[in-house]
């Protein structure tokens, strides 16, 4: 099993060893994946092994084929119950169930704390003095915050609105720049690599 750890793809530990050493390393890592789910003798093992070498391939191909050259938008959608009583006190227009607008936002990250790396969005709907916080799991670049919905809900004498907003969203790749190492550094864990490969094999 330590050997297979070894192997040059995520997310096992050689995978991300490989990370430092060179990324070459990863196309060792799809072959040597494949000879190990040919040659592995439980039927278990070889299942789970291929869905991670699948998942590392699938990852490998959408970084470097597919969204190579165009970006990649994702949309996740989020809910937001709104207590609306002082809307109709005003006398205000409620927007039907198939309303949709374009809302304002502001987005940023936090750099330290308990929300490392995580970012942001504040979003707002000035017209009924909606604010709502959506966090997205990784650093990307907001294209466009929507509303796709509203629903009227009466409860216990309130009267709330249920606000379904869609974030478009790309996300940043890993930044190139954080894998610039050191000629130095890149034989070190090379070597390392190499050194702990060599053992595992000898035991």
């Amino acid at each position: 099993m330590n050997l297979i750890n070894l192997l040059p793809i995520h997310p096992l530990d050689g995978g991300r060893i490989s990370t430092a050493v060179t990324r070459w390393l990863w196309i060792l890592g799809l072959i040597g994946g494949l000879v190990f789910i040919y040659y592995v003798d439980s039927r278990l093992s070889q299942f789970i092994f291929f869905v991670i070498w699948a998942m590392f391939a699938w990852d490998l191909y959408k970084k470097y084929v597919k969204y190579r050259n165009r970006e990649e938008i994702v949309s996740v959608s989020t809910r937001f119950e709104f207590y609306a009583d002082h809307l109709l006190q005003q006398g205000y227009i409620l927007p039907g169930e198939n309303h949709t607008r374009d809302l304002a936002y502001t987005t940023f990250s936090e750099l330290h704390g308990s929300g490392d790396s995580r970012q942001t969005i504040i979003m707002y709907w000035q017209g009924i003095g909606f604010e709502g916080h959506a966090y997205l799991p990784r650093q990307s670049i907001v294209k466009k915050v929507q509303v796709v919905k509203v629903e009227r809900i009466q409860r216990e004498n309130q009267f709330i609105l249920g606000i379904q907003v869609q974030v478009d969203f790309s996300p940043l790749g890993t930044d190139e720049r954080y894998y610039e190492v050191s000629t130095k550094t890149r034989w070190k864990f090379g070597m390392s690599y190499l050194t702990r490969a060599l053992f595992v094999i000898h035991d």
